[in-house]
């Protein structure tokens, strides 16, 4: 829709995981390292792990479009299936025939195959995605297919892929003889900040026009905030600040578009307000005097820091140190000020998980309430000058 608007060939932010826009990451290369090795070695069994939108779809397809003509694969992406279900599936996408066949002559006809694929120097691997969902009986008769080897060689290559919790489902003890056949476990990790920034404009270079669109100061560092880092949140927020400034006839993203597009309530729950509590009003907020943050209730002093208490200003200190220690003491209003623009940030949201932090500091006692703490303070000081 807003391609040619921006000079695209194409979507840069579409959710297919198509390996063509596949950005290597330190993690995603050192996966992709792990991955291949294990191709080559031919290992048993090969452990994927990663969070929801990791990319390890768009890892596995970018794995599967490089591997060598001599090697059959079938892929499992169902695996709501107890373990003759999954048996019958393999044996289908291996192109074997399963109407009318029974468990035992599944298993037959899946052995055959791979000797015979063994006898043509052509190896077979079975990719099974979303593995968490398998069951521990499943499982156990995924190790059983393993153990279909000859002499010196496994017939049968297995990579489960699956979110975080596959490590818990498969750290039962009835799964620990699996556990032991598992050559190559690697986790796949959210982009860094600056790797979220790379990958973007990585994403709109595949696309056709790497400058496609700016970016004001703030709204990369307000992506990552939003996302953190996780690629499928990344092209989900980015695709619809393409489509909003599309619509406003602005090749620029401003950081404020950026708050108002992940805050919308259609992506309630997607993007926590919680990884960036910046609004438009409050971003980069200037510092201010402990006075301008106060109440329309109170009234406020005159702009500026209050002078030194009576108890403070009796302490002997030498002109120097004075003047050193009143700019000091001029700081922790400004830092008391920076405190409670804080907790009218968390405030500004309404109830929910920032409420009790921002009831904290909005109702934190001021420090010159404490003169004995201030005056201790500046004489600690005095006692570390004097050294």
């Amino acid at each position: 829709m807003y391609e040619s608007f921006f000079g695209l060939r194409t979507k840069p932010f579409e959710l297919v995981p198509n390996p063509d826009f596949l950005y290597l990451s330190k993690t995603h290369n050192k996966v992709g390292v792990y991955l291949d090795y294990a191709m080559k070695e031919n290992s048993g069994f090969v452990l994927l792990t990663g969070e929801v939108g990791a990319g390890k779809t768009t890892i596995i397809r970018n794995l599967v479009r490089n591997i060598g003509q001599d090697v059959q694969i079938a892929k499992i992406f169902n695996t709501k299936l107890d373990a003759s279900e999954l048996l019958a599936s393999i044996n289908d996408d291996f192109g074997l025939t399963i109407e009318g066949r029974s468990k035992v002559q599944l298993l037959k006809d899946l052995y055959q195959f791979l000797i015979e694929q063994f006898a043509q120097n052509r190896r077979s691997m079975l990719i099974i995605d979303e593995a968490q969902n398998l069951s521990i009986d499943t499982l156990e008769e995924l190790r059983l297919l393993s153990n279909l080897e000859t002499n010196d060689a496994k017939l049968l290559q297995i990579v489960l892929v699956g979110q975080p919790e596959l490590k818990k489902v498969l750290s039962v003890p009835e799964l620990r003889q699996l556990r032991q056949r598992i050559g190559i476990h690697c986790h796949l990790q959210s982009l860094g900040r600056e790797e979220a920034k790379h990958y973007i404009f990585h994403r709109l270079e595949i696309a056709g026009n790497r400058q496609a669109v700016a970016f004001a100061d703030g709204a990369l560092d307000l992506i990552f905030e939003y996302t953190g880092g996780v690629p499928r949140l990344i092209n989900i927020l980015c695709d619809f600040l393409l489509l909003s400034a599309f619509a406003d006839e602005s090749r620029e993203i401003a950081a404020e578009l950026v708050v108002e597009v992940a805050e919308d309530p259609q992506f309630e729950g997607q993007f926590s307000p919680r990884r960036s509590p910046l609004r438009p009003a409050t971003r980069k907020p200037p510092v201010l005097p402990r006075e301008a943050t106060m109440s329309k209730e109170t009234k406020a002093p005159p702009p500026g820091p209050e002078p030194m208490p009576a108890a403070v200003r009796q302490v002997e200190f030498a002109p120097e140190e004075r003047a050193r220690i009143e700019n000091l003491y001029e700081k922790l209003d400004i830092i008391e000020a920076s405190i409670r623009e804080v907790g009218e940030n968390l405030a500004s949201p309404g109830p929910g998980e920032g409420a009790r932090e921002a009831d904290i500091v909005l109702n934190m006692p001021r420090f010159d309430a404490f003169p004995a703490k201030k005056t201790g303070f500046l004489e600690g000081f005095k006692r570390m000058f004097s050294r």
